[in-house]
């Protein structure tokens, strides 16, 4: 897949596939070689960050909504 943040469905199909969790690395090592050399070292912790973001979003929502079901069951 061509990674690319030029065009706006290409930039969203990037962003989705980090929030998919699949091949995010791959996305991540396109970007920086894409940057400058200066830049690459930013790009790599925003990806880390946003990966890490997401990840906790996940689990948040995993979380919650387990004590939902579990909560409903108790309750019957």
């Amino acid at each position: 897949m061509s990674f690319s943040f030029l065009c706006f469905l290409k930039a969203f199909m990037s962003m989705f596939q980090i929030l998919t969790q699949e091949a995010w690395v791959e996305v991540m090592d396109e970007t920086m070689l894409r940057t400058q050399e200066t830049l690459a070292p930013l790009v790599a912790v925003y990806f880390i960050l946003y990966h890490l973001f997401v990840t906790l979003v996940r689990m948040i929502y995993n979380f919650n909504s387990r004590n939902v079901t579990y909560d409903c069951i108790i309750r019957k």
